[in-house]
């Protein structure tokens, strides 16, 4: 059989696309039928990005490390936060306002408490000394690890950044 220029190889005669009243090509019911089922597998997978957990479920080193520095405090919430369905990140909230977001391996990210402060062991004693002397009256309401080194939010509405080696990099307000 000779493949005519209106026949699409198997013989069959292609239909012209469809046109809506706007004159863009509207999809076949099919095409439609299979997003619309594609869309909809995909949102139990977005419902389980972010679950809650029991503070037995945070890594070893975790859990150490809010054993070490926030004694007296308790677990009020904790939840695993599944970025991307590759990175996981934990989320854990204290009884006394502290948030604590740590890595996959329990290594933390960054801590924060709006409402006090930061425990003077988990900031790096020359970060301390530097708000020290130059800062005195403030304190430390967050401090996160970031790639460049630290973050440090301060309770004046001030932000320091400090390269790995404790140099200071940038102000912000």
């Amino acid at each position: 059989m000779l493949i005519g220029k209106f026949t699409n190889g198997f013989g069959l005669t292609p239909s012209p696309p469809v046109k809506c009243t706007c004159g863009n090509t509207v999809l076949p019911l099919c095409l439609r039928r299979a997003l619309l089922a594609f869309a909809m597998l995909l949102i139990p997978l977005a419902a389980w990005s972010d679950r809650p957990i029991d503070e037995a479920q945070l890594p070893e080193k975790a859990r150490a490390f809010i054993a070490e520095h926030f004694k007296g405090q308790s677990v009020a919430f904790a939840k695993e936060d599944v970025d991307d369905y590759i990175y996981v990140d934990y989320d854990v909230f204290l009884t006394d306002g502290t948030k604590i977001e740590f890595d996959r391996n329990g290594s933390w990210k960054e801590v924060k408490n709006r409402m006090g402060t930061i425990p003077a062991t988990v900031i790096p004693p020359q970060i301390t000394a530097y708000i020290g002397k130059y800062h005195p009256e403030a304190k430390i309401t967050c401090i996160e690890k970031e790639r460049a080194g630290y973050e440090v939010k301060l309770d004046i509405h001030l932000e320091i950044t400090f390269s790995h080696d404790f140099r200071v990099l940038g102000y912000d307000d």
